[in-house]
């Protein structure tokens, strides 16, 4: 295993990117170690290692960037447990990691229906903006689960909206991405967010005047009506 950390610690350090990693740490992510690897950089190099669950369980441990998005990767999304997802959750930190954790491992164990509820729980922005990229990300590509599914879960969006821009934009995404899967799901995400239209919250408003113009819009509702 150390052998393998060394090889990739090397493969990342030869691409070190001195202005990303300052602009990086502008942005809010914040690792004792950064690199400034872009995500296709990371990506080339998980192409040798994946699936390695052992390997992706050792990187997660790190205080560092892209070891952490290497995990996701890496991770065998057939028999990764829901809990160790969780557990990642947990952890999240800043809002890139969130996402990358949504795509990279979480939607493609085809178990959004049961991740989806347990992290929009957790006492963390980032793990619930996680949840809400994997929300997002199963109503564009994911034809299998059933409209309940997300009319349950776009209801409940509303209750995690708060001072964090960061979680109010995946809130955005998902129920954007809800309403544009079906006419029925259109319909239930814009009465949504009708009822939100009264609200005071500075950042409800601003997932209203985003998420209602486009779910109203000629080009969308066209599409979803065919």
């Amino acid at each position: 295993m150390k052998e393998l950390l060394s090889e990739i610690r090397r493969k990342l350090r030869a691409r070190d990117n001195g202005p990303a990693m300052d602009s990086m740490r502008k942005l809010g992510i914040k690792y004792k170690t950064i690199h400034g690897s872009s995500i296709d950089e990371i990506k080339k190099i998980a192409a040798k290692y994946q699936p390695n669950h052992e390997l992706a369980l050792e990187l997660w441990k790190w205080d560092h960037r892209e070891f952490k998005i290497l995990a996701t990767l890496i991770e065998n999304p057939k028999t990764v447990s829901i809990e160790q997802i969780i557990e990642w959750s947990s952890d999240l930190k800043d809002s890139e990691l969130a996402e990358q954790l949504a795509i990279n491992l979480s939607f493609n164990t085809g178990k959004a229906k049961q991740i989806v509820p347990l992290s929009l729980l957790i006492e963390n922005d980032f793990a619930r903006k996680s949840a809400c990229v994997l929300l997002a990300w199963s109503a564009q590509r994911a034809s299998n689960l059933p409209d309940s599914f997300f009319n349950q879960e776009l209801n409940k969006l509303p209750n995690f909206i708060n001072e964090s821009l960061q979680l109010s934009k995946g809130i955005s995404f998902a129920i954007r991405a809800i309403g544009k899967r079906n006419l029925f799901l259109n319909k239930q995400a814009i009465t949504l967010l009708k009822k939100l239209e009264t609200q005071d919250s500075y950042n409800t408003k601003l997932i209203v005047a985003d998420a209602l113009w486009e779910l109203e819009s000629d080009i969308i509702q066209e599409r979803i009506s065919k």
